[in-house]
């Protein structure tokens, strides 16, 4: 039963469901996902439609916000998963995720199918590895630190292509500088 149950959690609601696995087989501990990022998307715009600096900084999941972090195979590579995002009336105003992160070594990868997206009223999304941004690879991840149930790292994105429009593009940075790449943690996987 308890694998059945570990089974049937989707990755959609993987932290809700996490909770509910680790509760209901009795092994709750007192460290909920918390998640920390904070980033800027700098965009060609009239000063009017510039959008803010944005930061998520929460303990599991809510009403408000949607986020999960999620590390998954075995010794050798694992996979990072990490989304973050704004939720109102079930729609997401804005955040992030990046999908299918490589690691190996206790160190960032790449990897082929890495994605990195960001949803600023429309969502731009391209590949992410280890080389510096470029246009076949827009998202660079650096830094990358795995501890006792905690991940963190930075990612920097130039020209990062609308998906509806690819000739449109936007840098995702740290909110403080335009050259520096944001930061991220995630802690009680």
């Amino acid at each position: 039963m308890e694998i059945l149950l570990l089974l049937y959690c989707s990755m959609l609601f993987r932290s809700l469901c996490r909770t509910a696995c680790l509760v209901l087989l009795g092994a709750c501990s007192s460290s909920a996902l918390k998640v920390d990022v904070s980033w800027f998307t700098r965009k060609a715009c009239a000063s009017t439609d510039c959008p803010e600096s944005r930061e998520i900084s929460v303990s599991s999941s809510d009403g408000e916000y949607s986020v999960d972090c999620n590390l998954s195979g075995g010794d050798g590579a694992q996979i990072l998963d990490f989304q973050a995002y704004r939720v109102e009336n079930n729609q997401i105003v804005y955040g992030m995720q990046l999908h299918n992160a490589l690691i190996g070594s206790n160190q960032f990868a790449g990897g082929s199918s890495c994605v990195f997206e960001v949803k600023e009223d429309n969502y731009y999304s391209g590949a992410c590895g280890i080389n510096p941004p470029s246009v076949e690879q827009p998202c660079q991840l650096t830094d990358l630190v795995l501890g006792d149930g905690s991940v963190s790292g930075k990612i920097l994105c130039r020209n990062l292509p609308l998906v509806t429009y690819p000739e449109q593009t936007v840098s995702v940075t740290s909110p403080e500088s335009s050259a520096q790449p944001f930061e991220f943690s995630c802690t009680g996987l």
